[in-house]
């Protein structure tokens, strides 16, 4: 059942990338009324990639940010960082939808980690990987997360530029799932690209 203690917002990340921009982490009341920044916790120059708010519990909001994962636990009135290693960007942040306790973070570069008692350990998936197709001159990224209700072990993965990968067992193991998607593509036997380059390889 969701827990429902107070109003509605909307939530709205930025990432600070040039003079004269702010970024951070803004709400407001759905039923209206002004933009709001919550910055208590937050770095000064906080990039947000990523808002997840826990299904089961609205005052409890995940944040994906380049400097790893954040959580509120009044609806953003208050932000801690949680213990997770330094210098790895967060790009997605899932909470399975029938363990709630359970978290999923996607990285850049590419990587998942795994959380089983919301946020407080993490532990990265070693096998979360996909071979390399494109080369991009930053690294990618995994961009959404998504797990299967009715197969609570099966999740899927979108990764930036390099297709998607999936698991079926809690993201132990993963396999690449973009056979079919190169063959709509008309580019089945797709290796590697290097951008800027006119040759597939």
């Amino acid at each position: 059942m969701t827990k429902q203690s107070g109003p509605s917002y909307v939530y709205v990340g930025a990432a600070h990338s040039t003079a004269g921009t702010r970024g951070g982490i803004f709400r407001r009341p759905v039923s209206g009324g002004p933009w709001e920044q919550l910055d208590k916790g937050l770095p000064d120059d906080a990039h947000i990639h990523a808002i997840t708010v826990d299904p089961a519990n609205p005052d409890v909001i995940y944040l994906g940010t380049h400097d790893g994962p954040y959580r509120s636990v009044d609806r953003g009135e208050r932000w801690e960082r949680l213990d997770f290693p330094r210098g790895v960007q967060v790009w997605s942040v899932l909470v399975h939808p029938t363990r709630p306790r359970v978290l999923y973070v996607g990285t850049s570069p590419v990587g998942v980690y795994r959380s089983d008692d919301a946020g407080e350990t993490w532990r990265k998936l070693e096998k979360a990987v996909l071979p390399e197709r494109v080369k991009m001159p930053f690294p990618c990224r995994v961009m959404r997360m998504d797990v299967d209700p009715a197969r609570p072990d099966e999740i899927h993965a979108a990764l930036e530029v390099g297709g998607v990968m999936r698991s079926f067992d809690g993201g132990e193991t993963w396999e690449d799932g973009c056979a079919d998607l190169l063959k709509l593509a008309g580019l089945p036997h797709l290796k590697s690209r290097i951008v800027g380059d006119t040759d597939i390889q």
